[in-house]
């Protein structure tokens, strides 16, 4: 099997846009300058077998390294710079290709759109062993394409099958996300919830935030990201508002004392409890009550 340079290759494949789709097992030297493609006008399909570069797809850097599969899309502008000798197939597919091949398919171009800047993937062992089988017989066929009718004949087909493959690994990926992120968000509302149960039945004995993540058997730092991501607040706040909540019922609702109030929320004396108040309302307790 013959090794190209990704320049070789990509100026039969883009620039002088002779096959409609190619592949190629290429190489980039850590030697080598970066190699940079201006609206590329087809659509790439990069996989790494060996080595490392970074790539730059428009705006977004990328670590390209063993075993991840890029999509760059027709009008992406990519720099190729390799940090140390890399091997990676390389499939080009012409807009031509693309229009002929899946002009009748209504999920092709959608998922095009979703892929912009997004094309980027580490494979599993599984999936990086299907498609490097794959391309590497398409590499070979294409080798004897020349000589042979029957291999010709081929190609355009088991092209269009390795980026169907790709594109399949994609929306499942995004799929599997997608559903992370249900599970997340359900999961942070169930928290959330009980939290504030939490505090309605403790607030007069337990104001910190340690305690209810022991009770909901999270830690304390993942009950205040949920907290702040539901409410804005912190859960410190949260749990103080309850306590005030409380105070403001006992002023307003009930006869008891200062003192008496004191004892009922678990303050350590009357005089910690009026400076606890005050720093939240600019006024004591009597004057609250009084107001």
């Amino acid at each position: 099997m013959s090794l190209d340079t990704f320049s070789e290759h990509a100026c039969r494949g883009i620039l002088d846009n002779h096959d409609i789709c190619s592949i190629a097992m290429c190489r980039l030297s850590d030697t080598d300058a970066p190699l940079k493609l201006h609206h590329t006008s087809a659509l790439l399909l990069l996989y790494c077998i060996a080595g490392d570069m970074e790539i730059r797809l428009n705006a977004d850097r990328y670590s390209f390294h063993k075993n991840v599969m890029m999509i760059c899309r027709p009008d992406d502008t990519i720099e190729l710079s390799p940090v140390s000798e890399c091997v990676f197939v390389c499939a080009i597919y012409s807009q031509k290709f693309l229009s002929s091949q899946f002009h009748y398919n209504e999920d092709f171009y959608p998922c095009m759109s979703r892929l912009a800047n997004r094309g980027y993937m580490q494979l599993d062992t599984d999936s990086s062993r299907k498609l490097e089988t794959i391309a590497t017989c398409l590499v070979d066929s294409q080798e004897l394409e020349a000589c042979s009718s029957w291999a010709k004949g081929s190609i355009a087909s088991s092209m269009k099958a390795l980026l169907c493959l790709a594109l399949y690994w994609f929306e499942s990926s995004e799929r599997q996300a997608s559903t992370a992120d249900e599970y997340n968000a359900c999961r942070g509302k169930e928290i959330f919830n009980n939290f504030v149960r939490l505090i309605t039945e403790n607030c007069i004995t337990e104001r910190k935030v340690h305690f209810y993540a022991s009770q909901l058997c999270i830690t304390p730092k993942y009950l205040s990201r949920i907290v702040h991501e539901k409410s804005g607040k912190t859960a410190s706040r949260l749990i103080k508002e309850a306590v005030l909540r409380e105070i403001n019922y006992l002023l307003k609702n009930t006869t008891l004392s200062i003192k008496e109030i004191s004892n009922a929320m678990n303050f350590p004396n009357a005089s910690f409890f009026c400076k606890y108040f005050k720093n939240e309302f600019g006024i004591s307790p009597n004057r609250y009550r009084e107001s």
